[in-house]
């Protein structure tokens, strides 16, 4: 989709944030609590089938509890579980094999994975609990530069001004200030958006912690997250900037003396059929139309969630 300035600078900033934060860091403690070096002291004395299953085992390919194999199966993987005697049960989709007939190498090397694995899921917890904590601190030091957003709105007003030969009386303490407020909106909004991720993710590591503890799926899950979040960012970004971009012309064609506009949709298929209703109606800034029935929520072209309305100000 085209993004404009505006939006692209908010969402580059709100996403690095949460990368940098929260999604980063978690991958770091699962990379360096993976065991790759405890394998490679392990199976410098292995060979064959032997090292294979300690590898897989160690990694968390596949696991061994209570007499069955599970995990992924490569054929290296399985024809090493051969080696060792299990069966392939076709029913529960796992190998098979006897904990009487087991190699002993297979159960320290199981328990070995199981502790990092725990210790592993455990600092990711930590550190999620610990970003909760200083969530605050962490968005003061580190708080959204409005700066390239509002010399793009700026602009983007005094175009129109120009078009419609309206004075430009916007001063700049009026800029300044609008800044403030658009600073001051943006961060509850980053604070909420990154606390939901927090509470996402850790619960993303829960449930892998409770169905096998694996660092292969630990990763996707945590990949899979950072995903969304992207996606919740890009919202967020369209609907913070919309907005405000709604009240940076109110607010600049009002000290230009405009009241009044008239509601000019996208005129694509994609315009909503309340928004529609409003096209080429005129409205004053002071009192918009309902533009959510559900909600009866009022407001001027821009003023919801990827809401592509302008306002088109009249002269009187």
């Amino acid at each position: 989709m085209k993004w404009n300035a505006a939006e692209a600078s908010i969402l580059k900033q709100i996403t690095r944030f949460i990368r940098r934060t929260v999604f980063v860091p978690a991958v770091m403690i699962a990379d360096t609590s993976t065991p790759q070096t405890v394998t490679q002291k392990q199976v410098l004395n292995a060979t064959g089938p032997e090292e294979v299953l300690l590898d897989a085992l160690f990694t968390g390919k596949i696991e061994y509890s209570d007499g069955v194999f599970t995990g992924s199966f490569s054929s290296k993987i399985s024809s090493a579980l051969r080696w060792v005697g299990a069966k392939f049960d076709k029913r529960r989709a796992a190998y098979v094999l006897n904990p009487a007939d087991c190699p002993p190498f297979v159960f320290s090397a199981s328990a070995s994975f199981k502790m990092l694995s725990a210790q592993a899921h455990q600092k990711i917890k930590e550190h999620l609990d610990d970003l909760t904590t200083s969530l605050d601190a962490l968005i003061a030091e580190d708080p959204i530069d409005v700066d390239s957003s509002i010399e793009w709105m700026t602009r983007d007003y005094r175009d129109v001004a120009e078009q419609l030969a309206i004075r430009n009386v916007l001063s700049h303490d009026s800029i300044e200030a609008l800044k403030r407020d658009y600073a001051d909106r943006l961060s509850p909004v980053v604070k909420k958006f990154t606390a939901d991720s927090i509470r996402s993710l850790r619960v993303a590591v829960d449930k892998n912690a409770t169905s096998g503890a694996r660092f292969t799926t630990l990763i996707d899950s945590i990949q899979t997250r950072y995903g969304v979040t992207k996606s919740r960012a890009e919202l967020i970004a369209q609907t913070e900037t919309s907005t405000f971009m709604s009240v940076f012309r109110e607010k600049a064609f009002g000290e230009s003396g405009v009241k009044r506009y008239r509601w000019q949709t996208a005129g694509d298929g994609r315009v909503r059929d309340e928004h529609q209703n409003w096209d080429g109606k005129i409205f004053y800034y002071s009192d918009p139309p309902v533009i959510d029935q559900a909600s009866g929520t009022r407001g001027n072209p821009g003023q919801f969630p990827r809401c592509r309305c302008i306002d088109r100000p009249i002269l009187d």
